[in-house]
Formats: structure tokens, C-alpha cells, sequence
């Protein structure tokens, strides 16, 4: 919500702009002032030199010319929507169960309750005279401004999925428009709350409006002007423009290549302006704001560009100020950055001292005021090293401490979000000769404290390894087991060549019991790192070609946790049976039942049937006639434990039909690809042996490098574009060739794993030709993508070299994560 709030207080603007033959400001820009009021913190509007904002902390005044604080109020409350009437602020802040609507002196900030509203309300809008709620049931709600009394209530709603989130309200001169995700658009009379109109229109509670008398200029998908009393249409556009702003009599709409104007009154097209130097993924206006002064337009997307009404170029430059510019003027331009207020004029920015102690002098003066100052001046600590990475490290430790001594105080949001801006800046300062002032820092943090792999993460790329490495691996023998995870320590250690990285390496590789995450990142570096001791450590690990334990081995029923198990009955003989859920064969709400003998359960059985919908199919409704849900409930125990389909072999090769069947392998043949072992033991099963080239050996280190010591073992289904199908190992589960209507394809978002690859160069195309080789040929590097839903995947870069004839992974480096 709170970046849709933003926006809307962007466009809020459009009713406040200065009038006349003015010009907004121009590049080059200098800072004036900032002011760091909290999260959340956006301009409400700006008027007679002054700045309204709100935040997650209040609602303020600060002078523009100075950047003085004029006024606070409401310190500590969440305010999610200003509106002004007259000479009042009114800002709503929501409750759990009720909100409230407060009444602010302008001049003043003094404040008071204005209206208690009984339930969750999140917008607000206004007239000249009353104040419109939207509460999270779906009733607009009408109140004058002055008293506080309630005038109406409108159900636009009445049973809504979830409680009302996106929305969008406009007060007009002929009545309130509203625009609801799930509902669609209502024009609603202001004096009596009648609903004048109402239709279906999708994403009509994401895009603020543009209030143009009685009538709105609606900006999801399509512009469209559109008359709050009648729901009449003026005028569309017939695609979509990307956000709009109002100049004068001139809609200005955005979408990042091209900027057109049109005629307020009538949606034509006035003139064109083709935007040099944008890029097609850049965001259009309607997503990040815009700014007037009534006669030209800061339109935001990789650029800014100052775009006047009649259509002329005034300027266009990347990054000219740092934060989203919310207000602009001949002489000022006020810019949101998640916590701070920030105001430029046109200059330009002081050159570096020339003397030494001058430049000692500024880099301290810029590091303590790190919190302040704007991009350009943080970027001048670069140009001031060995001077600025003292104080700066300083600073970054103190920050570090006040977070770690009240992380879910008031400052803790701001201290963390300063903490994530200071790194880049810390690594850039940092230098080989700073290794000792960085591990006395480390030190210095708490041992639990998360900022230490921060610094952990900046000794491994800049570090002197001989100053860290043997405190860092000293650290991590000393973790309770219970934490020995992956971290930046760890990492630091695995880059590295450092003598005790690489026995503390080659011992976790070599120690089956050692902790996973020790263990894979010994397998994925050492190779790399660890000379022939490395690379013979890595082959010896390697997983080896041949049986494995079957599916229902693996499968180990005294592990399951308590959600898995649908129910234990006895059957009409006596036994006890289990009903049970695994996703052994690429679907988590696949059904298996195992008879208990004794202490123990006997090897399970898949019964073919599953419950829940994937990302590709619907679950069945039906189990030979019977409804699943009955199935679970009541009948699984009547026809499960007897019946013979669950235990047909065919081919007596271990697996039964029904499993052949849900690995796409031929039930009447034991041994489908035809490599001497049989289909229930075969790591591969569909894949006949042949020799490998350098491709089919990469891709077969790639694999046994992100899956190393993996915990979990669904099948995997995997596809390389332009390579026949090989064996290979080193995958946990059974792994099978993509082909077209595989059946485990459908049950994608269940649990099977899809493998593929992909070249790791920018813009590539997915071809044969997806590994990146050195020109020697004795490096590689290549993408492998894991996908095991639409929101449970990731994308890896593999490092690899040619050691010996054969490909080892050297490096792993996460690239993308769904």
C-alpha cells in the first residue's frame, strides 16, 4: 500500500501548481537541504515557500528555502493519506480495528481527533467542505469536514474477498469517483451518496486519477477521461500511454520512449516528443510520478525529462538529483529517498580542496554527514581515499551497534536502510592495507550481530586474505552446529587460497558428518582453489554411475512431519494402514499408503491419486468415480490396502505401473534405456550411455554442483536446448529428459524440479550454444536454472575450468531467485 500511496501524493501536486510564465529549475543541480523524517516519507504538497509531508511518522512543515523543521505532529503514527480543506490539514491514520481521522493547524501543527472511524480505513479524499473514507468493507462514507459529523454511507461492496486494499478515491465538482481492483469504477453523488454509475474495469484501484472539474482522467491500461456524474466517456486513447500529468489544458503522457500531449477537452493528439537515450524496460510516468508547474512536466523513468506543454525538450539527464522528484519550480526541486526530504537548485557542485589537510578535513566532514548528503557528494568519498575510509568505518560500526542494540526501535528502520545505502561505499573505500581496521571492526560487533558478514563480504573482495582468513575460520569451528549455515564468513573462506582455507575445506568435503552448507561449498570451490589436493578431494566426491536406492528406500516414513500424514486406520482384516502425502514422485499432494508390521511400516505404495492443483493442472475431482474429498476422508481404507493396481509390476523391474506411468517409462520394459540397470535403482533412467563431450560434461558438473548435499530428492525433469539425452549422476532423485506431454511436465508447482540452461551474456538467445567458453576452451561459464514453481526458483551462474580432460565448478554464484 504504501507505494501506492506515494504515487497518489505525487499526483496530488497537479492541484497545486504555481501559475504563470514560469520555468522549472535546470541542471546542474546542488543540494540544499535534507531533512530525514522516516519511512514512508512523501510531500504532500508545497505552498507560500512551505513543504507538507507525511510519513510512517507523522505529518510535517519545512521551510523551502532553508530546510528548517517548522513543525512535527502525530510523531509515531502511520499517516497513509493528507488532504487539505481551507486553512486544515486532515490526516487519516488506520487502526487494526478502528482509524482516525485528525484535524492539523497549518500554521501550527497543532492537532486534534477530527472524526473515530469504527472500522480499517486506508483512503481518504475531499471537497472543499467534507471528507470521503473508503473503509476494508467496501463502504464509501461521507463526513463534514468542519464537525466531524457523518452525512452518508454507500455499500459499493458488499461482500468483498479480501478487505478493500486497492483503491483509488477523487473528489470532484460533480461527485466522488472511485476506483476498486475488484470491483471496478463508481461515480457516487457527494451530497446525498447516491451511486450515479458503476462498471467493470480492471486495475481500477492501482492509477490515481486526474481530477478535471467534474470529470477524471483514469490511467489504467488506456487513458480515458470519463464524467463523474453520468460515467459517460469524453474521450480514450486506443493503447496504452503509460502515466499522464496535467499542464494546463494539456494531458502529458509518458511511457519512457515517447511523449505526447493532447488536448484536455477533446484526447487529441497536440504534438509527439520522441525521448533520446530510453530504453525499452524503463518505467513510464504513470509508475514513478510526475511533476508540474501548470506549462512544463518533469516526466521520471530512467531519465528525467523537463517537457513542456506545447511539446519542446527543455532538458533530459539521467540521475541529475538523487531520490523521485515530487515538486518542482523555477528556482527548487524537492525529491522523495524512502526516509528523506531532499532540495536542489541549479548550481554547480564545489570542486575538491587542492591542499591535503583540506581534503582529511572534508572526507570526516562527509562520512559523519553520510546520512544527509546526496549521491554526488557520497561519490566524493571515493575521490578522498586513504582519507575517507577511517572515519567512514567509524561511522558504519556505530551505525551497526545502534541497530543491534534496538533493531524494532524507533530508528531501527532508518538505521538499517542507512546501513544497506553505506555499503557499496564501504567496499569502494576499502583497501588491502585496511584488513586490520576492518577485523578490528568485526570484532568489535556483537558475534550474533547480522553487519558482520556485511564486513565479512567486503574482506573477501578487498581483504588481504592472510589478515582474515585465520580469524575467520577460527569463528566458524567455534558456531554451535546448530548455526554452521552459509554466510559471508563462510564464503570468504570458500573464495579463498589461503593455506587454512583450504584444510578447512578439504576436512568439511572429506567428513561426511560435517555440515552441509560446509560441504557444498567445498565441493563448488576447492577445485579452483585447493591445486591438485582440491581437485582430487572434488573427484573423489563426486557422486559414481550406478544403482541406487529405489524411490520407496528413499522414501523414509518415520521422517514425515505431521502435515504429511492424513490419517492411520485398521481395515476390515485388522491391518493398520497410513494415508499419506509425498512429493517422492513430483507432486506433494500425491496419496501413498504403507501397512504397519510390528514397530515398523512396510514399503509405501503410490496410489496414483492426488489432491491439490499444481501450477499446469487441476487436482482430479473424482478417484474411479469416487470425489476426492471422500476418497480422503472415508473410502481410501475400504479400497486402497487390497487393490491390486497398486501393486502391479509388469515388468517385475521394482517400480509398479502406476509409478512407470508418472515417470514416463516403459512399464512393460525393466530396463527402459537399455544400460543394464533396471528402471527402480537407474539415477537416470530414459538417458542410454554414450560418450560425453565438453557440453553433456559441463552440464553434468552443473548439476551435481547445485544439487550437492541438496536436502530433498523429487525427480527432476530437465531440457538442454540442442543435447540428446546422456546418463549421468549426481542429481539426489531420479532424473528424467523433458519430451514432449512428459507427465510430470503437468505437475509443475508440485514439487518436480525443471532443469534447464542458459547462456549467462545479457539479451542472449536460448540456443545450443547457451555455455560461454574462454578462448582457450579451458574455461566456461553457464546459467542453470532451477524452477519448482512459479515463485520457487532461481537462476545460478557456473564458473568452471578444464582440469585434466575433465570440468570442474570453481565458483557458484546466485543470479536470480522467483
Amino acid at each position: 500500500m504504501r507505494l501506492w500511496s506515494l504515487l497518489a501524493a505525487i499526483l496530488l501536486l497537479c492541484g497545486t501548481r504555481p501559475t504563470g510564465a514560469q520555468s522549472l529549475a535546470a541542471p546542474p543541480f546542488v543540494r540544499q537541504w535534507t531533512q530525514r523524517v522516516g519511512d514512508g516519507a512523501f510531500v504532500v504538497f508545497v505552498e507560500k515557500d512551505i513543504v507538507y509531508y507525511q510519513c510512517d511518522d507523522g505529518v510535517g512543515a519545512i521551510a523551502l528555502t532553508t530546510g528548517e523543521l517548522l513543525w512535527k505532529s502525530l510523531a509515531g503514527k502511520r499517516i497513509v493519506e493528507t488532504m487539505r480543506i481551507g486553512r486544515t490539514l486532515f490526516a487519516l491514520v488506520p487502526g487494526e480495528k478502528h482509524s482516525t481521522i485528525y484535524a492539523l493547524d497549518m500554521a501550527t501543527g497543532k492537532s486534534q481527533v477530527r472524526i473515530e472511524l469504527p472500522r480499517t480505513v486506508r483512503h481518504l479524499t475531499a471537497d472543499d467542505t467534507n471528507l470521503y473514507v473508503l473503509d476494508e468493507a467496501g463502504q464509501l462514507l461521507a463526513y463534514k469536514a468542519v464537525s466531524g459529523h457523518a452525512l452518508w454511507s454507500r455499500t459499493l461492496v458488499s461482500k468483498p474477498t479480501r478487505g478493500i486494499t486497492l483503491a483509488k478515491l477523487a473528489a470532484t465538482s460533480s461527485g466522488v469517483y472511485v476506483g476498486l481492483d475488484e470491483a471496478g469504477e463508481f461515480g457516487v453523488d457527494s451530497r446525498t451518496g447516491k451511486l450515479y454509475w458503476s462498471r467493470r474495469v480492471q486495475y481500477a484501484g492501482l492509477y490515481p486519477p486526474l481530477v478535471v472539474e467534474g470529470d477524471v482522467v483514469t490511467q489504467h491500461g488506456r487513458l480515458q477521461r470519463t464524467s463523474v456524474r453520468t460515467g459517460k466517456t469524453i474521450w480514450q486513447t486506443t493503447a496504452d500511454e503509460g502515466g499522464a500529468e496535467q499542464a494546463g489544458n494539456v494531458i502529458v503522457s509518458g511511457d519512457g520512449k515517447l511523449a505526447r500531449g493532447r488536448d484536455i477537452a477533446t484526447g487529441r493528439v497536440l504534438w509527439k516528443l520522441p525521448l533520446p537515450y530510453s530504453q525499452a524496460s524503463v518505467l513510464g510516468i504513470k509508475d514513478i510520478g510526475s511533476v508540474t508547474d501548470g506549462r512544463s512536466v518533469l516526466l521520471h523513468d530512467d531519465f528525467i525529462s523537463c517537457v513542456t506543454s506545447d511539446g519542446k525538450l527543455r532538458w533530459r539527464q539521467k540521475k541529475p538529483f538523487t531520490g523521485t522528484p515530487v515538486y518542482a519550480d523555477k528556482t527548487h526541486v524537492v525529491t522523495m529517498d524512502v526516509i528523506r526530504l531532499m532540495c536542489y537548485m541549479t548550481g554547480k557542485p564545489r570542486p575538491l580542496p587542492p591542499t591535503e589537510p583540506e581534503k582529511k578535513a572534508l572526507a570526516e566532514r562527509l562520512a559523519r554527514s553520510f546520512e544527509e548528503i546526496d549521491e554526488p557528494e557520497r561519490k566524493q568519498l571515493e575521490s578522498l581515499k586513504p582519507y575517507s575510509f577511517p572515519p567512514f568505518l567509524a561511522c558504519y560500526l556505530e551505525w551497526a551497534r545502534a541497530y543491534d542494540a534496538n533493531p524494532d526501535g524507533p530508528k531501527g528502520y532508518e538505521l538499517y536502510h542507512l546501513i544497506i545505502e553505506a555499503r557499496p561505499y564501504l567496499l569502494s573505500l576499502c583497501e588491502k592495507e585496511n584488513t586490520a581496521a576492518m577485523v578490528a571492526g568485526w570484532k568489535s560487533l556483537d558475534e550474533k550481530s547480522s553487519w558482520r558478514r556485511e564486513l565479512e563480504s567486503v574482506l573477501q573482495e578487498k581483504g588481504d586474505p592472510a589478515g582474515y582468513i585465520p580469524i575467520l575460520v577460527a569463528s566458524l569451528r567455534k558456531q554451535p552446529k546448530a548455526e554452521r549455515e552459509s554466510g559471508a564468513a563462510l564464503s570468504a573462506v570458500a573464495h579463498s587460497s589461503h593455506p587454512e582455507a583450504v584444510a578447512f575445506l578439504l576436512e568439511a568435503l572429506r567428513n561426511p558428518k560435517a555440515p552441509a552448507d560446509w560441504r557444498i561449498e567445498a565441493f563448488r570451490h576447492l577445485a579452483g582453489t585447493g591445486g591438485a589436493e582440491g581437485v582430487a578431494a572434488v573427484r573423489a566426491a563426486r557422486a559414481k554411475l550406478g544403482p541406487r536406492k529405489p524411490w520407496y528406500e528413499q522414501l523414509e516414513i518415520s521422517k514425515l512431519n505431521k502435515q504429511a500424514i492424513l490419517a492411520t486406520r485398521k481395515d476390515a482384516k485388522g491391518r493398520t494402514w497410513m494415508l499419506f502425502q509425498s512429493a517422492i514422485l513430483g507432486n506433494y499432494s500425491d496419496l501413498y499408503i504403507a501397512e504397519k508390521r510390528g514397530s515398523g511400516w512396510e514399503q509405501p505404495l503410490f496410489t496414483g491419486a492426488w489432491t491439490a492443483p499444481t501450477f499446469r493442472s487441476n487436482a482430479p475431482k473424482t478417484y474411479r468415480g469416487i470425489p476426492i474429498a471422500t476418497l480422503v476422508k472415508t473410502e481410501w481404507i475400504k479400497r486402497f490396502p487390497d487393490d491390486p493396481t497398486l501393486r502391479k509390476d509388469t515388468d517385475d523391474d521394482g517400480l509398479t505401473d502406476l509409478v512407470e506411468a508418472r515417470l514416463g517409462l516403459n512399464p512393460k520394459k525393466a530396463d527402459t534405456d537399455g544400460d543394464g540397470l533396471a528402471d527402480a535403482v537407474d539415477p537416470c533412467p530414459d538417458a542410454t550411455p554414450r560418450s560425453l563431450g565438453d557440453t553433456e560434461k559441463i552440464v553434468a558438473a552443473c548439476v551435481e554442483a547445485r544439487f550437492f548435499a541438496y536436502d530433498g530428492n523429487p525427480p527432476a525433469l530437465i531440457s538442454v536446448v540442442g543435447v540428446r539425452p546422456f546418463e549421468f549422476s549426481g542429481y539426489p532423485g531420479t532424473v528424467l529428459w523433458s519430451r514432449s506431454s512428459h507427465p510430470l511436465s503437468p505437475l509443475y508447482g508440485g514439487g518436480v524440479n525443471l532443469l534447464d540452461f542458459h547462456s549467462p551474456e545479457e539479451n542472449s538467445v536460448r540456443s545450443k550454444d547457451f555455455i560461454v567458453f574462454s578462448s582457450d576452451r579451458l574455461s566456461a561459464r553457464v546459467i542453470i536454472s532451477r524452477y519448482s514453481g512459479g515463485l520457487n526458483g532461481d537462476g545460478t551462474e557456473v564458473f568452471l575450468r578444464k582440469i585434466e580432460g575433465d570440468w570442474f565448478v570453481v565458483d557458484f554464484q546466485g543470479r536470480y531467485v522467483s
